[in-house]
């Protein structure tokens, strides 16, 4: 068997994060918080770069800088389409480190109907 190699634990990154009341009674609250983001996501545009592009507008920040899980959240909740979410709940889905849109990318094209 191949040797696994592990990262070394890295506190800052590590997730303290629990459902909010929106999503704690859910079955399984990880998949509807990603539900609920990808539905937001693509309500707003079926093309990632312009969903990305929208969210750093919102968030202030350069479409080739990264954002971070409350500006990300916050950026996501302004797209009007009611979105009950907090950073918590984002953490959950897409852990505590700076969203870049190579990740927001992957994330996206996780859900299989893009």
């Amino acid at each position: 068997q191949a040797a696994r190699i592990l990262a070394p634990p890295q506190p800052h990154l590590l997730m303290d994060a629990a459902p909010s009341v929106t999503y704690a009674s859910a079955r399984n609250p990880v998949a509807a918080i990603k539900t609920a983001i990808l539905r937001t996501i693509e309500e707003r545009s079926d093309n990632p770069r312009k969903v990305w592009a929208a969210l750093c507008a919102s968030a202030r920040v350069q479409v080739n800088e990264s954002l971070t899980t409350e500006q990300f959240t916050t950026a996501l909740k302004y797209t009007g389409t009611g979105i009950q979410l907090t950073p918590g709940d984002t953490e959950l889905v897409l852990g505590a480190e700076p969203l870049t849109f190579a990740r927001f990318q992957a994330f996206v094209a996780e859900n299989p109907s893009w």
